[in-house]
């Protein structure tokens, strides 16, 4: 019981101090992490707290002492924080080479952005200029909202003298200041204006004919003051895009053009850059068109007033995805933006809206989606009568169920009437979209939901159609139903003689493999003869009244997901923003529903933060906000998991 009330003690007088660190009170910040210590001598956590106050009272020797103590007591070697300080002191005493030993500590634990910025500034101090852009950039990429190292590349590639890379640099650092940093504010403006004066006083760069290449010119040409001169060297760069030039333009380093152009007052100019930058992710350039920063304007270009705009800016964003950037398109801010779009009034926007949200949702994660109720408005589009809406509305729907998210489209009402219809038309693609969607509904939870639908008959419908698209993913989709337990309702609706017809069909069609997660190419024979398996050595009898087909229950355990780090990613961007407001029910919700999708050391840490969590929601702990920082950390794992 005094070990309970010892620990709440403790508990709460670290809150206390991190309350008055935030705002700069640190002396007595430092009173309360001595007192917290008092209770819990053995906590790294609290040793490292205190380091980090004295360190800003300027008693850099009895922070180290701290720090060292933190080093000590952390058992699992697993908090790289105290190394960070030490290091942090060492630099700012000029002792590069003893900071650059102790960041080393750090990044073997965690490749944490303060730590590799740091041994950026250490080894740029130390001419090393190379490496320390290097590391610069990679803490850029783990988070991009943290500013100093955005500083350290300007600062490098100023000297270098790339003034106008160095300027984009500054101006991103300058955005990210926040607060009342007054001093460093001034600081980065004074960098800004250094090199705006260095670039103002350069002549204009005016390509020669003779030397210069096509790309070139046609960069110079998005810069006339001549309307139709822009729209056809947009044109023109499309082109090049599109017909395998993409190596040539990214080698002209482009994006700085290409950002302003995004800018234009003419929307065929905007539109056409668009397609640009999706025809070099296209390409094989997703990445450098994810680093270049302009992702987040391409997503504010779904709210451009020109409908051809936001349809190309959608379809722009959806290659990009699909090109292996997804969870940056997410977080570009593109989802809510496409799942406003769905309720446009123009088709080739719908279709466009629904491909990026597909492509999001497969190569990201449904989880934002559906959080957002993009679901439902998918779904709504079901009955607008343009085919090529409903196509890419159906795949983007089956996204959703295949990557986990299947008991959503439960409150789609009426998605089983739509999807029966779509099922019966005459368009191919979408008979074949919509019965893929049914083989994925077999695994909802909900069991009642599938109860007297008569989704076998339509199943069985499909399997006679002459096209082989639609036959083989029927078969592939029945194949599914056997896999979750509804063996006994197939033979009752008679597919396992309907499949036996197409043994010997040698037609090949893609299906989609959950085990491997890609689409592989088959035989439909193949799939017949091992959905006939599955069905045949089901041991379940067969219901004695066709009228209720038997529903055979799933284990708990079976309906419960696997690793998945990319929809994990997003739901602990969602425990991040609750713990920042303090929302602690929220927060613990996250917590618990982030553990179904992550495993090992991952989990473990989850663990030690929702404990904290249920802590600080028994004793009425309000203030929360700094285990968002934990958190982020988790994040940072999570997403180096998801992009393996």
């Amino acid at each position: 019981m005094n070990r309970t009330g010892n620990h709440a003690k403790y508990m709460a007088n670290l809150s206390k101090g991190q309350e008055f660190y935030k705002i700069q009170r640190f002396e007595d910040a430092l009173k309360y992490f001595t007192t917290a210590l008092e209770l819990e001598p053995h906590s790294h956590w609290a040793w490292n707290e205190k380091g980090n106050a004295l360190r800003r009272l300027g008693r850099q020797k009895e922070a180290i002492d701290c720090y060292e103590q933190a080093i000590q007591f952390d058992k699992a070697r697993s908090y790289p924080f105290p190394y960070i300080g030490i290091a942090d002191i060492y630099r700012e005493q000029e002792q590069y080479s003893e900071a650059i030993a102790y960041y080393d500590r750090a990044i073997r634990i965690k490749r944490h952005p303060w730590a590799l910025n740091g041994k950026g500034i250490c080894l740029h101090a130390l001419n090393q200029t190379d490496e320390a852009l290097k590391l610069a950039e990679e803490s850029i990429r783990i988070r991009p909202g943290f500013l100093f190292p955005y500083i350290l590349k300007g600062d490098i590639l100023y000297e270098r003298g790339a003034c106008r890379d160095a300027l984009r640099s500054y101006q991103t650092a300058f955005d990210l200041i926040h607060g009342s940093s007054t001093k460093l504010r001034e600081e980065v403006k004074g960098k800004i204006f250094r090199c705006i004066e260095i670039i103002d006083r350069e002549p204009p760069r005016e390509p020669d004919d003779d030397d210069s290449s096509d790309v070139k010119r046609l960069l110079v040409r998005l810069r006339s003051e001549d309307n139709q001169d822009r729209i056809h060297a947009s044109y023109q760069l499309d082109t090049l895009a599109k017909g395998g030039e993409a190596g040539e333009i990214i080698r002209e380093r482009p994006f700085d053009v290409l950002g302003r152009a995004l800018d234009d007052s003419v929307p065929d100019v905007r539109r056409n850059i668009l397609w640009v930058l999706g025809n070099l992710a296209y390409r094989g350039y997703s990445y450098e068109v994810a680093e270049s920063g302009l992702l987040t304007k391409m997503a504010a270009h779904l709210d451009d007033p020109a409908d051809p705009v936001r349809s190309a800016a959608a379809w722009s964003l959806a290659v990009v995805a699909e090109a292996g950037q997804g969870i940056a398109v997410a977080d570009s801010g593109a989802i809510l933006r496409c799942i406003h779009l769905l309720y446009s009034k123009n088709h080739e926007v719908q279709a466009c809206a629904a491909l990026a949200l597909d492509k999001i949702a497969f190569y990201a994660s449904p989880e934002p989606l559906v959080r957002n109720g993009g679901d439902i408005a998918l779904a709504r589009l079901l009955n607008v009568q343009n085919d090529e809406v409903r196509f890419r509305v159906l795949w983007a729907l089956w996204s959703i169920a295949c990557r986990g998210y299947v008991d959503s489209l439960c409150n789609a009402d009426p998605l089983i009437t739509d999807l029966k219809r779509c099922a019966q038309e005459k368009d191919l693609e979408i008979r074949k979209a919509a019965v893929s969607i049914i083989g994925e509904l077999s695994t909802v939870r909900d069991r009642s939901f599938l109860q007297q639908k008569d989704l076998e008959k339509v199943l069985l419908g499909c399997i006679g159609s002459k096209s082989n698209r639609v036959r083989g993913a029927a078969i592939w989709a029945a194949g599914l139903w056997a896999d979750a337990g509804y063996a006994p309702m197939l033979i009752q609706a008679g597919l396992k003689e309907a499949i036996r017809w197409h043994r010997d069909d040698r037609a090949r069609v893609h299906v989609f493999n959950h085990s491997e997660h890609r689409w592989v190419e088959r035989s439909i024979g193949g799939i017949a003869d091992d959905v006939l398996k599955k069905i045949t050595v089901s041991s379940h009898p067969i219901p004695s009244k066709p009228d209720t087909p038997e529903i055979i229950a799933v284990p708990a355990d079976q309906g419960s997901p696997g690793p998945d780090y990319r929809t994990a990613y997003f739901v602990a961007q969602n425990l991040v923003e609750h713990l920042r407001r303090g929302d602690l029910l929220e927060a613990r919700k996250s917590a618990l529903h982030l553990e179904e999708f992550v495993r090992g050391g991952i989990l473990e840490n989850l663990k030690q933060t929702r404990e904290h969590l249920r802590f600080y929601s028994d004793e009425g702990i309000d203030e929360i906000e700094s285990l968002a920082d934990d958190v982020e950390l988790l994040k940072e794992d999570i997403l180096r998991e998801a992009m393996r």
